[in-house]
């Protein structure tokens, strides 16, 4: 599912989650990377951003040299091709980086800037309008246990898995979001929208990924990748228009 990690994947969450929900029933339900396990629910964030610490970051040359925090492969592709320093941390270690000078930004969704209390520390957000790349989140069990359950069981779990799990994560993390843009734009925040130079940069290094992605895709045994990718994108941009 790594393909959703992807810049330009969207800021609207539900969507993006029913989305992706609906891409696995369709493309992956069947492949052999999820056997033996029962898959319950899927989620992304609605598209993470980048913030910095003491200056307003717009364009490709800005980027370079910064020190980010980042939390994966598709994140680090990114910052290294954009010529800033990948930091590999998790989340809650940000904080005391940054009091320490150990990096200059971070990359968090609006609502992890709040929620992990890096407000104070982060003021200056860079906005990507289609997101500057994202996360996918599952929740499964073994297959067997799921087997092993009685009927009515997996009735009652079901009714609330699936596209209603991916539906109910998708909108919690709206408001969020929201709410957390509201309060950073109250305490005074920059909030600006990358440049046109800086988002034209990242769709160059999308479309490199997504080249690489299909080909590893086609040997994970995805037969399709580019029709499945495609679905994903139409039916997030259908639910997003909703």
């Amino acid at each position: 599912m790594w393909f959703a990690e992807f810049p330009n994947m969207g800021t609207d969450a539900k969507a993006q989650s029913v989305a992706l929900w609906r891409t696995f029933e369709t493309y992956l339900a069947t492949n052999e990377a999820y056997a033996g396990g029962h898959l319950l629910g899927v989620g992304m964030f609605g598209g993470g951003q980048m913030h910095h610490g003491k200056d307003t970051i717009t364009s490709p040359e800005q980027v370079k040299g910064q020190k980010f925090r980042m939390g994966g492969p598709i994140q680090e592709q990114l910052l290294t091709s954009l010529g800033a320093v990948p930091v590999a941390a998790p989340a809650t270690k940000a904080y005391e980086m940054l009091d320490s000078g150990v990096i200059d930004g971070s990359l968090h969704t609006m609502e992890s800037v709040v929620n992990f209390r890096l407000d104070e520390s982060l003021t200056h957000h860079t906005i990507f309008p289609n997101g500057f790349y994202d996360t996918t989140f599952f929740v499964a069990m073994n297959g067997a246990k799921w087997d092993g359950l009685d009927q009515a069981d997996k009735d009652a779990i079901s009714s609330i898995s699936g596209e209603a799990l991916a539906t109910a994560w998708g909108e919690q993390f709206n408001i969020q979001n929201d709410s957390a843009t509201e309060k950073l734009t109250a305490a005074g925040h920059d909030i600006v929208e990358a440049s046109p130079e800086l988002i034209a940069s990242v769709d160059a290094i999308y479309d490199t990924m997504v080249s690489n992605w299909i080909e590893v895709a086609k040997a994970d045994g995805v037969e399709d990748p580019a029709g499945m990718l495609a679905y994903f994108q139409s039916t997030y941009s259908e639910l997003a228009g909703q």
